[in-house]
């Protein structure tokens, strides 16, 4: 992707917020992010699901496979999921078709102990554990294309759903405004002003009510922690800069693609949030007004930082090794230049 001229990024290429988040980390970063190097995590998976199931329930059995028994996981397990991986015909099952080099190569992936061999064995053999993993086969022949969900994963999703529905505002704000405009997963693609890239956002969910000319932008969160102490996430993944941004994408679409002139329009911006573990309680949040000034103000310097690395197309090193003398001076509560 970063084989491209400056003026082909500048045509190609968009930037969001999960973006400008990885460019904090450096422009290194922020490369792996646009090539997807960096891989989902379980807790990122269950976190789509959820969105999934809340927001495009229809979609839910066409992108996601839930096992018949529970997943199992460690080294054997890595096993087999290798084995899958690299077989060659993938219409070849385990026993009939196979060779000594998948076998090789799965176990040395899996760092099993023992031989290749034994590792085979304990896969084709007839004990408890083969079957268990013999049943993982075929469910990974039959989730083939889908994301993969283990049964307790679906009692997390529904639990989360629940506790969305007995809360007053949150069920209201991702299951009501049935007389309204509204979208789920809406992928905008737009245009701000004093810079030249595109950028992207996607909006969980957007209510419009032309009558009350409010727009109710809609973020659906999910954690496994404490979801009353949400200041911890909402400041550390950015969430105070994200908001503003996505009003500002939703102001851009309202005029630009629904034609509505936003003169006397307000748009809202709230979280709903639901916690993945303990018993899964729900809360909603919306910015304060300082928060969402300091949002902006955050969101325009590290836009500018973005600005000069694409238009310099430097991307090794943060922008102040560029600028100086290689040199990076620390300061506390201070702002690293990336």
């Amino acid at each position: 992707m970063f084989d491209m001229t400056v003026e082909e990024r500048y045509e190609t290429e968009t930037v969001s917020h999960s973006g400008l988040m990885s460019l904090e980390k450096g422009p290194v970063a922020y490369r792996k992010y646009k090539e997807r190097e960096e891989k989902s995590t379980k807790g990122m998976n269950l976190g789509s699901a959820i969105h999934c199931e809340i927001l495009e329930p229809d979609e839910f059995q066409d992108r996601y496979m839930v096992s018949k028994y529970a997943i199992p996981a460690g080294k054997n397990a890595t096993f087999v999921e290798e084995l899958y991986r690299t077989r060659v015909d993938s219409l070849a099952s385990y026993i009939d078709q196979y060779t000594e080099e998948w076998i090789q190569n799965a176990w040395e992936v899996s760092e099993l102990k023992g031989t290749p061999q034994k590792a085979w064995e304990a896969f084709t053999g007839d004990t408890d554990t083969a079957t268990k993993l013999q049943c993982y086969w075929e469910y990974l022949e039959q989730s083939e294309g889908k994301f993969k969900l283990d049964p307790s994963d679906v009692e997390i999703i529904n639990a989360c759903k629940k506790s969305i529905e007995e809360h007053k505002a949150a069920s209201s704000l991702m299951f009501g405004y049935a007389l309204c405009d509204v979208h789920e997963e809406l992928d905008i693609i737009w245009k701000l002003e004093g810079f030249n890239f595109k950028m992207r956002s996607i909006i969980d969910k957007l209510i419009i009510d032309r009558e009350a000319k409010v727009i109710k932008m809609v973020d659906l969160k999910t954690s496994a922690k404490n979801i009353h102490k949400f200041n911890e996430p909402y400041a550390e993944y950015g969430y105070y800069r994200q908001l503003p941004l996505y009003e500002g994408a939703v102001a851009w679409y309202a005029k630009n693609t629904l034609g509505i002139d936003m003169d006397g329009w307000k748009i809202e911006s709230y979280i709903v949030a639901v916690q993945t573990t303990g018993i899964h309680e729900c809360a909603v949040y919306t910015p304060s007004k300082v928060d969402t000034l300091k949002g902006i103000a955050d969101t325009m310097n590290a836009l500018s930082v973005m600005d000069w690395h694409f238009s310099q197309d430097k991307w090794d090193y943060p922008r102040e090794y560029y600028l100086g003398d290689g040199i990076i001076t620390l300061e506390i509560d201070g702002k690293d230049s990336v």
